[in-house]
């Protein structure tokens, strides 16, 4: 599936399938045994992690479409998409799948999803945190980056068609990786004693 979704005209299409948007959704619901040690464990976490990868990888490219299929995938089931994508944002066994997940989000963002991004119950948290987020925190650049490319893009978007408080909310959310970011410059700056 993921090399299908490269298609354009496949991407359109698929994103309207509401089997595949499933099929997604619960192989990134699977999550990997916690059980370290055992070959059995390692063999089936590699396979879910496998999986869990590819999933994610079909959705961002499913993702990257006109606003029309964006608008589908974040309103299907009263946004499970966007919880899927907030817990795989929080799985810290699988920093590539984390990476993914937010490029998703990235891909998803326009002016007829913002709002529902902005207003997840979630979503703006984890951007936020991911964002102000140091590399030596995370682990990886790709998440901080790509969250605070999110949040950049939301901004841009704010127009008259989204209501007040998502604006309040958005800039509230700018404002904390603002001095989160500055605090971490002074402590990277600031000589050892």
């Amino acid at each position: 599936l993921l090399n299908l979704t490269w298609n354009e005209g496949n991407k359109m299409l698929l994103s309207e399938r509401q089997d595949l948007v499933e099929s997604i959704i619960s192989t990134l619901s699977i999550l990997p045994n916690r059980v370290e040690g055992d070959a059995d464990a390692e063999s089936y976490n590699t396979i879910i992690r496998t999986a869990r990868r590819f999933a994610i990888g079909t959705l961002r490219n499913l993702a990257n479409t006109p606003p029309r299929q964006k608008v589908l995938l974040c309103s299907y089931r009263e946004r499970i998409i966007l919880d899927v994508l907030c817990d795989a944002t929080e799985d810290d066994r699988d920093m590539v799948l984390r990476d993914k997940a937010f490029a998703v989000v990235f891909n998803l963002i326009s002016n007829d999803t913002a709002n529902d991004i902005i207003t997840h119950p979630r979503l703006l948290d984890v951007l936020v945190d991911a964002a102000s987020a140091t590399t030596s925190d995370t682990g990886t650049e790709s998440s901080s980056s790509m969250s605070l490319r999110s949040l950049q893009s939301l901004e841009l978007l704010l127009s008259g068609g989204i209501p007040e408080s998502s604006h309040q909310r958005l800039h509230q959310a700018l404002d904390q990786v603002s001095v989160a970011r500055r605090l971490t410059e002074i402590r990277v700056d600031s000589p050892p004693d």
